[in-house]
């Protein structure tokens, strides 16, 4: 089920935020067109009355506000002259009116909260519990996997609400593991959870490219496109969570090169790692979480299929693990202390667009 967090969600800061007295005696025609459209029976018959009251109370507004206050009058002095039937008949449609609206806030706090329950029920509630085995995201397909064996278990067979997600990440901060779901204009940040259900953030970037991302030691979720333009994001327990810190453009030559995914990698330094490739060969690179520039650690040659490593794990010994997309092959690359040749591990289901995340806090992998 979706819904949009706060940082978050619509929903819950519609249910969170605090009303003041006025809300309950001003109109707020968003909150009441969003009540229209409520689809329970009672919600019509109820904004359909009001719709009724509201066109015939604006409709007598200046005789509303005007002999309102000689209904006052009228009251405190008696004065049967300043007050005829007619205006009577307004001044009580529009206490009515207004009272129908305070019943009409009250039953929309019920349906919006009972809504945000359901949403927390079966949304994003359960967590991870920072597994030895990696998660894989092939499209929309969701996969937990054994990465030293490539045995994959579905966890999800259509996460989010449609179009491709890519770029996952591992938050040890919450447990939950962060994307980029691309749309036609822009993309935006899912988090999902380990039912694979999914809560869209507020967040959007306006590239479609974004293939690669992993979220570091300190909750920061780096992402990129192909290594080229990239952007940090705050997913940490701060102020600023679901919000971009900073962004740029870094540069790899030559120009062919790309990345399909990058990684933290504990032990590697202030990095993240990737293999680059030109379609024939990889290299094991990494990029300056400092300086934002790329540097080569170790060339690698033809390793195998098109070198295009669109799934990496890291391990806390100082490892990264990478499925290669064409041959669906992972390959197990040394990186701290001492950067080594790639070394075939394990068989993973191929694919033209995927990829792969896993907490940096797990046990090794053996």
């Amino acid at each position: 089920m979706s819904s949009t967090e706060d940082a978050t969600s619509s929903t819950e800061a519609e249910t969170t935020r605090t009303r003041s007295c006025i809300d309950y005696f001003c109109i707020d025609f968003t909150s009441f067109s969003n009540f229209y459209s409520h689809r329970d029976i009672n919600g019509v018959y109820i904004s359909g009355l009001l719709y009724f009251l509201c066109f015939v109370n604006f409709f007598h507004l200046y005789f509303i506000c005007y002999n309102g206050l000689k209904f006052i009058n009228f009251y405190s002095h008696n004065d049967t002259n300043s007050f005829d039937v007619f205006e009577l008949l307004c001044f009580f449609y529009f206490v009515i009116f207004y009272l129908s609206y305070v019943i009409y806030i009250i039953y929309t706090r019920s349906t919006t909260t009972t809504s945000t329950s359901t949403t927390s029920a079966t949304g994003p509630s359960a967590t991870f519990n920072c597994p030895p085995q990696g998660f894989l995201i092939q499209q929309r397909t969701f996969y937990r996997v054994d990465i030293a064996t490539g045995a994959t278990t579905l966890i999800h067979s259509d996460v989010g609400p449609g179009g491709n997600i890519n770029a996952i990440g591992y938050n040890r901060f919450d447990n939950f593991i962060y994307g980029i779901l691309i749309g036609s204009s822009n993309s935006q940040v899912i988090r999902i959870s380990a039912s694979g259900d999914y809560t869209l953030l507020n967040l959007r970037l306006s590239s479609t490219s974004i293939n690669s991302g992993d979220i570091d030691n300190q909750g920061h979720y780096w992402v990129t496109e192909s290594g080229r333009d990239w952007w940090q994001i705050d997913l940490s327990n701060s102020a600023t969570f679901g919000t971009v810190l900073r962004s740029g453009t870094a540069t790899l030559r030559p120009s062919a090169n790309f990345i399909a995914d990058w990684s933290y990698v504990p032990g590697g330094g202030d990095y993240l790692y990737g293999v680059v490739s030109n379609g024939d060969t990889s290299t094991l690179s990494r990029f300056s979480r400092t300086s934002f520039t790329w540097s080569s650690v170790r060339e690698l040659g033809n390793v195998v299929g098109s070198n295009t490593w669109g799934a990496l794990y890291s391990a806390a010994d100082g490892t990264m693990y990478g499925g290669e997309n064409t041959s669906g092959t992972i390959y197990k690359f040394p990186v701290a202390p001492t950067p080594g040749n790639a070394t075939f591990l394990s068989n993973i289901p191929p694919t033209s667009l995927n990829d792969g995340a896993r907490c940096i806090d797990s046990a090794n992998i053996s």
